[in-house]
Parts: structure tokens; C-alpha cells; sequence
């Protein structure tokens, strides 16, 4: 997962902020890495997506996630929010856990193994804690090598030369 993620995609949130704020701001770290040529359009379809449903899918984690034609490589950028924000999350408690997924509009299969990667990253109380206690955004990384380290055989990704990403 480390393919698709690194520490210019990892937002560490001190205020309290809206949602809205937290996903422009985790959109704009995408299009800062050149991962989104479209900043905008890509805030406004996550924003579209939220509206069918929201991403905050319980125990403080939202997984908002997209597929566009303005995304270059398939992309995860985290926020971990301090303070918590509302979500309109299923059970109704602040967020402090946001993993936005980005992939290209033709991307299916890998887009859908990603969200169930993280899903099971944070299923269990101990991998939430240790992401909820990052100060920087290397220490989120850490969290994420941890992981693959003690989950060797879970799905590996790579991304070529020509930004597909490549299952393992």
C-alpha cells in the first residue's frame, strides 16, 4: 500500500474543522503531488458521493472515496483529525480517522481491494489507536510498513511506470 501513499498525502488535523474543509484539504494534497489534475472536480465528486451516503462508516473512520477521469495514479491520501469532525457518520460519533480513496474513473478491481485493505487495516480497536496517537505523518507511515510487516500475505500493490497499479 505504501505504492500509493507516502508522507505528502498524510494530513495531520489539529482544529477542529468541517468535513468539507478536511476533504477540500486532502483533495489539495493529491493535486499537489500531481496524482489529480483536477482539484475541484475531484472535490466535487467526493462531495456527490457523500450526499448519496456518508463515508463515516462507524468507530471514528470515514473512507470517502471517488473514481475520475482527473485521476492520474490511484491514490490514498489520511487525515487524522484530533479533535474529531462531525461525518454524519452510521453511528453518529466524530470522525478522527479519514482515508480518502482516488483511482481513475476505468480503474474497478483495485479501487475496491484498496477499500477493503484499509477496511481491514482499521477493523480492530489496536491499528486505530496506533494511527489516532501519529504526531507526524511519518509516524502514519510507520503504522502502514507495521502493518504490511505483520500482514505479509494481504494485497500487495505497485504501481508501473505508466501509473497502473499492479496487483501482487
Amino acid at each position: 500500500m505504501l505504492s500509493i501513499i507516502n508522507e505528502d498525502l498524510v494530513l495531520i488535523q489539529e482544529k477542529r474543522s468541517a468535513k468539507s474543509e478536511v476533504l477540500k484539504s486532502m483533495v489539495n494534497l493529491l493535486h499537489k503531488s500531481g496524482r489529480v489534475t483536477d482539484s475541484e472536480k475531484l472535490y466535487k465528486q467526493v462531495m456527490e458521493r457523500e450526499k448519496i451516503q456518508s463515508t463515516g462508516i462507524g468507530e471514528q473512520i470515514a473512507i470517502p472515496h471517488a473514481k475520475s477521469d482527473c485521476v492520474n495514479i490511484i491514490s490514498v491520501a489520511i487525515c487524522i483529525c484530533k479533535t474529531g469532525i462531525e461525518f454524519d457518520s452510521w453511528d453518529k460519533k466524530p470522525v478522527r480517522l479519514v482515508f480518502l480513496i482516488a483511482a481513475p474513473a476505468t480503474m474497478t478491481k483495485t479501487y475496491l481491494q484498496i477499500i477493503a485493505k484499509i477496511a481491514r487495516i482499521l477493523k480492530t480497536r489496536d491499528w486505530r489507536e496506533k494511527f489516532t496517537t501519529c504526531d507526524k505523518p511519518k509516524e502514519v507511515i510507520k503504522v502502514l510498513e507495521n502493518f504490511d510487516e505483520a500482514y505479509p500475505d494481504r494485497l500487495k500493490i505497485e504501481i508501473s511506470e505508466n501509473g497502473r497499479a499492479l496487483l501482487r
